[in-house]
């Protein structure tokens, strides 16, 4: 299979370009704005990747509070208390791994061609939902050559989870991974408070607007100075989820066409730097939703975001992760939407909060976002996303594609004939068969030594099976033949084009998890007595 793989490569040159071309081509033709049913499919799209859809488990969010606290990867305190006002020099800005590790990654350099570095954060709580994905994330950022410092940021840890995390952190990330990773550690943001104070409820989402914020006024690796130009303007943050795999590096250069995916009203006036002023992201599928919201009681009568026409909104704000700006607007966005998210809430207390507080905080600020559709591939049958990539390979192909790509086995020499997005957006559940990957069934305690590794789709899966079985939400897992008698009669079919989306990130995720689990046991479970790399975790049977 890989030698045909490799074969059937070589004698094609680059057949991804023109085929992404004429679709983003005949796109423009007959999308000139973004219709109803995808603006409504995008909310919904939203909803399920948040929900990881009804049949699994919701991950819990945090629930203690700790003093604030930030780190740096080595678990200490940086600057003067960790607080903000400590200058440069006293806050280690490293952007570039100081020592060797036991994997041969490519190192990436300090700036790029353009002068720039880079900031990645992502936000999570201190539960073990997304403990695993963070280890995931660090991982394949590593081996692909994501560039700059990239920060976990963690909320809501009482005083033993916070220090089990920033010795765990310390050991098996920056120990082994690079010292450019880091941990940041800040107090519980989720509570929802009724206008006298009292706490009502819990909202998660809270940690991501005020964790960054935070993380901004009290990290180790942006200086104070940074915060409102300077320097800053040539320092690069990208905001992600832990739920999004790197498959290639992200960085603010948008020039490359063949690379980048920009269709309908997005490329109107279209830019392709990141810039002061000029801030990009993911669009998402939510469209115009916000400017439903009272805006006025929001961001005040006389903010700039009363004033955006709908044609503005759904050209420049519906963004989503990866977010990407400079220093100094990234920073004032975090204000105003810690400000804006819990007013929101208010208003629509549900999934969306904090995605339309980020867009009311944008346009407040008069900062209209570069719209990009590549940067992501999340759910099967969306449009604005990278999918064209996807679609371009040979379905005979795209599975084993999946598994080089993971492995790190795909020939350099090749690696032009596949045009990949920056990221799977693993939020939803992924199909082929009687398999399937989805987040909320991968076991919590993945990444330990006595746990085995998840059974992988076959090679072939794409002309393997013509249909894919919905995972039983109530079969008595203790009944093996209920269960084998599930799979074989509740087969279904496909649509459009999603069974060769569906094989691809099955098939990449599957095999990005392994190789990271294999890495992780290499390197800590030597001698230790319990120890299994078997592959035996049916993800489709785990209830």
């Amino acid at each position: 299979m890989r030698q045909r793989l490799n074969n059937n490569r070589q004698a094609r040159a680059k057949p991804s370009i023109g085929n992404s071309l004429s679709r983003k081509s005949a796109y423009n033709k007959g999308h000139n704005g973004v219709s109803l049913r995808i603006i409504l499919f995008g909310i919904a799209t939203v909803f399920g990747c948040i929900l990881g859809y009804s049949i699994f488990a919701s991950s819990s969010s945090s629930s203690s509070n700790i003093a604030a606290s930030s780190t740096n990867g080595d678990g200490m305190a940086p600057g003067v208390g960790g607080t903000r006002g400590a200058s440069a020099q006293e806050r280690p800005l490293k952007t570039t791994a100081t020592k060797k590790y036991p994997h041969n990654f490519k190192e990436p350099p300090v700036y790029d061609e353009n002068g720039m570095r880079y900031e990645v954060v992502f936000s999570t709580d201190c539960k073990p939902f997304q403990h695993w994905q963070s280890y995931l994330l660090f991982y394949h950022a590593a081996k692909n050559g994501q560039p700059g410092n990239i920060t976990r940021i963690a909320s809501g840890c009482s005083d033993e989870e916070a220090k089990q995390e920033l010795e765990w952190h310390k050991t098996h990330i920056s120990n082994k991974l690079s010292d450019r990773f880091h941990i940041h550690l800040t107090p519980h943001f989720s509570k929802v408070k009724d206008e006298d104070g009292k706490v009502t409820g819990d909202y998660k989402f809270f940690n991501k607007p005020f964790g960054l914020h935070h993380w901004f006024e009290n990290g180790a690796t942006v200086s104070k100075e940074m915060l409102t130009g300077g320097e800053g303007n040539n320092v690069v943050v990208i905001l992600t989820d832990p739920d999004q795999n790197y498959l290639r590096p992200i960085t603010g250069d948008f020039s490359n066409e063949t690379t980048t995916i920009v269709t309908g009203p997005f490329n109107q006036n279209q830019k392709y730097k990141v810039e002061r002023g000029q801030p990009f992201a993911q669009v998402y599928g939510f469209g115009s939703g916000w400017t439903n919201l009272d805006v006025g009681k929001i961001a005040g009568v006389n903010s700039p975001a009363l004033k955006v026409t709908q044609k503005e909104a759904l050209r420049s704000y519906p963004a989503g992760p990866p977010y990407i700006g400079v220093v100094p607007d990234l920073y004032q966005i975090s204000l105003k939407w810690s400000e804006f998210a819990p007013l929101v809430h208010v208003q629509m207390p549900d999934l969306m909060a904090e995605m339309y507080a980020y867009c009311i905080a944008a346009a407040h600020l008069e900062l209209p976002h570069q719209l990009v559709e590549h940067m992501m591939v999340s759910a099967v049958d969306a449009e604005n996303e990278g999918w064209a990539f996807i679609d371009d390979m040979p379905l005979e192909d795209v599975c084993e594609i999946g598994y080089q790509i993971s492995e790190g086995t795909l020939p350099a020499t090749e690696t032009t004939s596949y045009i990949l997005p920056n990221v799977i957006h693993f939020c939803q559940r992924y199909l082929i068969g009687p398999f399937m990957f989805g987040k909320h069934r991968v076991p919590l305690n993945f990444f330990e030594c006595s746990a085995p590794l998840i059974l992988e789709p076959p090679r072939d899966s794409g002309t393997r099976y013509d249909f894919y079985v919905l995972p039983p939400q109530v079969v008595d897992k203790e009944k093996e033949e209920a269960l084998t008698n599930y799979f074989a009669n509740n087969h279904k079919q496909f649509r459009r084009e999603s069974k060769k989306r569906n094989v691809f990130v099955a098939c990449t995720m599957t095999a990005a998890a392994n190789a990271a689990s294999t890495f992780f046991k290499d390197n800590h479970c030597q001698g230790v007595e319990g120890t299994t790399y078997a592959k035996t975790v049916e993800l489709a049977r785990v209830i």
